[in-house]
C-alpha cells in the first residue's frame, strides 16, 4: 500500500470538490442508488453530519478487499453527481488518503475528495476551507492606486452569472466569506437575497492591500448550513446603518443595521418605497420624510468626529436635507442649499429661540444635478477643525470648524428633513444612509463609491 498512499499524495493537488461517499461492507453486486439522508462517522470528528445525497449512484467494484485500521472491508466504489466516474483505483487512492486512520463503517457516509474530469492539470486546490460546502467563487479588491484599507464594509453584487453555479440555499443561509487565509470567516449581512437574480451582501473585511491581488473567497453550495448573518459586526463602528428597505415584518420602519436606533416615517405618513443604486430607496414628496429619534448617539461633541454618508437623487435643486441632527443649535446637517449645491453645514450658534446661518457651509463649484444617483459623503473632523465634503467619492471642499460647543443631545436626528420639517423637507429619493463615529478619509470614501456602484471588486467562480 505504500505506492498507493505515495499515489495519493500526488493525486490530492488536483482535488476539485468534496462530496459524500456511501460506502458499504458487502458482496459485488448490481449498482443501486440512495435517497435518503446519511450521517458521517469519520474518527476525530466533533460532531456527526447529515446530508442528503438523493440518488448518488454506486458503480460496481472491480478491486479485491483493502486494509484499513478498522480491518478488511469489501468497498463497492463510488460515483459522484456532477462528476462522471471515475476509476475505482483512483477512487481508492483519494479514500486512503483522505480517511487515514479513520474507521470504514456500514452503510456510513464519507466526505472525500474526488478527481476533476479531466484529471491531471486541473481541480480543486488543497487549501478548500470546508469540505461540506461544494462551490466558492474568488474576489478580487480592485484598489491599486488605492490606501491601504481597514475593517472595511464593501458591498458583494451577486447574480447569476458571477455565481453560475445557482446552488446556493434559498435563503442565502449557506455563505461563508472566508479571508485570503483561508480559515477567518468574515461577517456578512445579507440586504437583499434572491438566487439566480440580484442580491447585495455587505461583507467587513479586516485588511484589504492597495493592489489588484488582495481577495477573500465566498464558499456557497451546502444546503445543510445554517445562515451566520451577523450584521451588528459588520458595522462596528458605525453609529448609524440604514438601508432603507422595510421588512414585510415593520413595513413603516427601517431598522439599523449597527444596532442603535429604528426609524420610522414620521407620525406614521409613509412616503414611497422605490428602486435604489442599492435594493430599495425612500421616495420623499417635500411632506413626508424619516425620524429616527434624538441625536445623543450622532451629535459630534468636541473631540469627536462624524462621517455621514448618502445617496441622494433630487427632484428639485432647492434647499433641502438629507441627513440632520441637531440639539440646541449646534449639529450638522447634509443636503443642498437654495441655488441647489450639495451642502455642508455645521451648525454652532447656540442662540434660541433662532439658530441663524450656521458657522461653516459650503458647496461644490457646480449646481448639483437633478434625477440623477450621487453618492454624498460630509467629514466632520472637529479634533481636525475641518469639515470635508465629497460628491460621488471624489473631494470636493473643505471649511474650518470649531473644537467647542456641545450639542444637546436631546435634539433630533432625521432623514429628509431638517428640524422643523418644513421647507426643508426633500424632494427625490434616499438611499443607504450612514454615520460613522470616524473622520473617514478620502481614499476610504473613494473605495466606497467604487464599490457600491460595482466597481471595486472582480469575480472568478472555481
Amino acid at each position: 500500500m505504500a505506492n498507493a498512499a505515495n499515489a495519493t499524495k500526488n493525486d490530492l493537488s488536483r482535488i476539485e470538490s468534496t462530496h459524500e461517499i456511501h460506502i458499504t461492507e458487502s458482496a459485488l453486486g448490481e449498482q443501486t442508488s440512495i435517497s435518503e439522508p446519511r450521517t458521517m462517522l469519520v474518527k476525530g470528528c466533533s460532531s456527526p453530519l447529515a446530508h442528503d445525497h438523493a440518488k448518488l449512484r454506486l458503480s460496481t467494484p472491480r478491486l479485491t478487499p483493502r486494509a484499513s485500521s478498522a480491518g478488511k472491508h469489501w468497498i463497492r466504489g463510488a460515483g459522484v453527481r456532477h462528476h462522471r466516474f471515475m476509476s475505482f483505483h483512483k477512487f481508492l487512492l483519494v479514500l486512503l488518503g483522505a480517511c487515514g486512520a479513520c474507521t470504514l463503517a456500514s452503510a456510513c457516509t464519507y466526505q472525500l475528495p474526488t478527481m476533476e474530469q479531466g484529471g491531471a492539470g486541473g481541480g480543486m486546490p488543497v487549501d478548500w476551507w470546508d469540505a461540506a460546502w461544494a462551490h466558492r467563487i474568488r474576489i478580487t479588491f480592485q484598489n491599486a492606486g488605492g490606501e491601504a484599507l481597514a475593517d472595511f464594509p464593501v458591498m458583494v453584487r451577486l447574480d447569476g452569472m458571477r455565481m453560475p453555479n445557482a446552488q446556493a440555499s434559498p435563503s442565502g443561509a449557506d455563505l461563508r466569506f472566508v479571508d485570503d487565509d483561508g480559515q477567518t470567516i468574515l461577517h456578512h449581512e445579507i440586504d437583499r437575497w434572491k438566487p439566480g437574480s440580484e442580491s447585495f451582501v455587505w461583507v467587513r473585511v479586516p485588511n484589504i492591500d492597495a493592489t489588484n491581488t488582495d481577495h477573500i473567497w465566498l464558499y456557497y453550495g451546502n444546503p445543510e448550513a445554517t445562515g451566520v448573518e451577523d450584521a451588528a459586526a459588520v458595522w462596528n463602528g458605525f453609529i448609524g446603518v440604514y438601508h432603507l428597505s422595510p421588512s414585510d415584518g415593520m413595513p413603516t420602519q427601517f431598522p439599523d443595521s449597527a444596532g442603535v436606533k429604528t426609524g420610522g416615517w414620521f407620525n406614521g405618513q409613509a412616503g414611497a418605497i422605490v428602486a435604489g443604486p442599492i435594493n430599495h430607496a425612500i421616495g420623499l414628496d417635500g411632506v413626508r420624510f424619516v425620524h429616527i429619534g434624538t441625536n445623543n448617539n450622532v451629535a459630534a461633541n468636541p473631540g469627536q468626529a462624524r462621517t455621514v454618508e448618502a445617496w441622494m437623487n433630487a427632484s428639485q435643486l432647492q434647499e433641502q436635507a438629507v441627513v440632520y441632527e441637531e440639539g440646541e443649535c449646534v449639529g450638522w446637517y447634509l443636503g443642498m442649499n437654495a441655488k441647489g449645491h450639495y451642502l455642508g453645514n455645521f451648525i454652532t450658534d447656540p442662540v434660541l429661540p433662532l439658530c441663524g446661518a450656521g458657522t461653516s457651509d459650503y458647496a461644490v463649484t457646480t449646481p448639483a444635478s437633478a434625477g440623477t444617483w450621487h453618492y454624498v459623503a460630509l467629514v466632520v473632523d472637529r479634533p481636525g477643525l475641518e469639515m470635508r465634503l465629497f460628491v460621488d467619492g471624489i473631494f470636493a471642499k473643505s471649511t474650518p470648524i470649531n473644537n467647542m460647543e456641545i450639542a444637546d443631545g436631546n435634539g433630533v436626528f432625521r432623514i429628509g428633513s431638517d428640524y422643523d420639517g418644513g421647507a426643508g423637507t426633500f424632494v427625490g429619493s434616499i438611499d443607504e444612509v450612514r454615520v460613522s463615529s470616524s473622520a473617514r478619509s478620502a481614499g476610504w470614501i473613494a473605495a466606497q463609491h467604487k464599490s457600491m456602484t460595482d466597481h471595486f471588486l472582480s469575480f472568478e467562480a472555481e
